[in-house]
């Protein structure tokens, strides 16, 4: 039943998606079914395959781990004023803050640079899009 949902979820966002195109006739069928078929793709890769559930576990806990030195971080500029409770200004601020400033010491190594032009040429191969259209979608990962 949630998987009927689900694909009810992803018509209705077509529907919406086509209904306030301003150029209807200008969308691109072929890329819309590719981009829907990677990611079932992926959906199906992180589901159903052990090795995809470890894959994705692994980046969970590096993610996590990430988020643990951003609290950890928290807790010494705050000190007990981070353990109060749930304020915003707090908690999350500080991870955004942490966040960008990790991104952008990606961005001064050139490893972001080389993030991005990896996944955008695999998304460009694989929906037909044009370079730039790729790498700012890509980029917007990351952003």
């Amino acid at each position: 039943m949630s998987v009927l949902f689900s694909l009810f979820g992803i018509a209705a966002l077509l529907v919406c998606a086509f209904l306030l195109s301003e150029n209807r006739s200008s969308i691109n069928w072929k890329t819309v079914s590719r981009a829907l078929l990677l990611q079932m793709g992926f959906a199906a890769l992180v589901l159903y395959f052990p090795w995809g559930q470890a894959a994705l576990a692994s980046l969970s806990q590096g993610v996590a781990g990430l988020l643990s030195f951003a609290d950890e971080g928290i807790k010494f500029l705050f000190g007990d004023l981070a353990s109060t409770g749930f304020i915003f200004a707090v908690r999350v601020l500080p991870i955004i803050i942490f966040f960008s400033a990790l991104i952008s010491a990606l961005y001064y190594l050139g490893i972001m640079q080389k993030v991005i032009q990896f996944i955008g040429g695999a998304i460009q191969k694989f929906l037909g899009t044009s370079k730039a259209e790729s790498l700012v979608a890509t980029g917007n990962i990351f952003l």
